[in-house]
């Protein structure tokens, strides 16, 4: 390889006459790695310059989890590390050998002993290395100047996504509908209904409908669409909709009603599934049926023994398995009795100790509570939990409905 044009070809040595050229060559040592050694190392100080001859080695920087960044590769006439000449700044980046690699080094002791001896290559050498240094710069700011266009235009991007989803929210607080008809949490038929619906997100995959229905009846379903945010939001509308369509026909009949939502949600949102629980509560005749799809089942008080009652029914979740037959269950309920639905939000919520609140707490909470005649049962619930997690967040949508009869 020719030196002269070697030299030439580097910045910091541009207009340097080949005669004072021929001064710098003698400065220079071959030095040889093999591969994968270290060239030079990050953070260390930087003294030297470096010519590639032969071979190749790769620039790479330290992420902030320590992880290796790849910057790039340089071939044989690549340099690096020529402003060291200049000043003794750590180095930015780490350079490593790919293959048996010849390198030409050139340290700032020998060259500055030769500048202090050569006006002409003291001049012309400064003279590069602070047009270099103001390129640099200008293509630093021109990158800069390009990235705040950049972060202007994502920005208000960012800005539409975030009116979308306070758009998305109203409409899924439509979702979440309590309508009873009457003004306050009390309805005209002997119930009262109390409820916590709070999304880890800015829009949530759980749901609660509480509707009246004619003949002192009503219906009631919770559902938990797996995921969070958009995804689940839209799961949420499937399942919404889809109740609503076949409410009218099968409020009564909870397995055939969960049979068609079931094929329904299978047949549009097949690659995401859904927890459902839903109730049809009859107060001329005092019973309720219940049905479920992979649904926590609500924890059911019987004022009269004092204890709760286990519900017997079973069924996959929604969206699993097309065609799949669910099987309801009837019960009688009277004065005093209370059932407390719920989503795994709350069961599986992790506290500092990594341990899962659990539905066991749940229920010994809920029993405490009824015990002391707590006029407030799911707000006491909701601290309660607040209480166990401590400093760590909410993992998943927190949705709790109490019915009181």
């Amino acid at each position: 390889m020719n030196l002269i044009d070697l030299l030439k070809n580097i910045s910091v040595f541009n207009n340097i006459s080949e005669d004072n050229l021929n001064k710098i060559i003698p400065l220079l040592k071959e030095i040889y790695y093999d591969t994968g050694q270290k060239i030079i190392n990050e953070g260390d100080s930087g003294n030297s310059m470096y010519v590639l001859v032969k071979g190749s080695v790769k620039v790479i920087k330290k992420g902030d989890n320590n992880e290796e960044i790849l910057i790039s590769y340089l071939y044989p006439g690549s340099y690096f590390g020529e402003l060291s000449l200049i000043d003794n700044l750590p180095r930015s980046a780490s350079v490593i050998s790919n293959e048996q690699t010849e390198m030409l080094f050139l340290s700032k002791n020998d060259f500055d002993s030769l500048l202090l001896n050569n006006y002409d290559i003291a001049n012309q050498f400064y003279k590069n290395t602070l047009l270099e240094t103001f390129s640099r710069f200008r293509k630093n700011l021109s990158h800069f100047t390009f990235s705040q266009n950049m972060l202007f235009e994502k920005s208000a991007v960012l800005e539409d996504i975030s009116k979308d989803l306070s758009t998305a929210k109203e409409v899924q607080d439509l979702f979440t509908t309590i309508n009873t008809g009457a003004p306050d949490d009390k309805t005209d038929i002997g119930i009262k209904h109390s409820y916590i619906y709070l999304p880890c997100n800015e829009i949530g995959g759980d749901f609660i409908n509480l509707i009246p229905l004619d003949n002192n009846c009503l219906s009631f379903i919770i559902a938990d669409v797996s995921g969070h945010g958009v995804t689940a939001a839209m799961g949420t509308g499937v399942l919404k909709g889809t109740f609503t369509i076949l409410l009218n026909e099968l409020a009564s009949s909870p397995s055939d009603l969960m049979f068609k939502l079931n094929n329904y949600y299978f047949e549009i949102m097949s690659k995401y599934y859904a927890t459902c629980y839903y109730a049809f509560i009859n107060m001329g005749n005092r019973t309720i049926k219940f049905a479920k799809a992979g649904h926590p089942h609500p924890l059911f008080w019987k004022s009269s023994d004092n204890n709760f009652i286990e519900i017997n029914a079973s069924g996959t979740g929604l969206g699993i398995i097309p065609d799949k037959h669910y099987i309801s269950s009837e019960y009688s309920f009277s004065k005093g009795d209370k059932i407390l639905f719920f989503t795994d939000g709350i069961i599986e919520q992790i506290n500092s100790k990594g341990e899962m609140y659990s539905e066991k707490k749940l229920k010994e909470t809920f029993s405490l509570l009824i015990d002391a005649n707590s006029q407030d049962i799911l707000s006491e619930i909701f601290e309660d939990l607040k209480l166990f997690s401590g400093d760590n967040k909410f993992e998943d949508d927190i949705t709790i409905m109490l019915i009181e009869f």
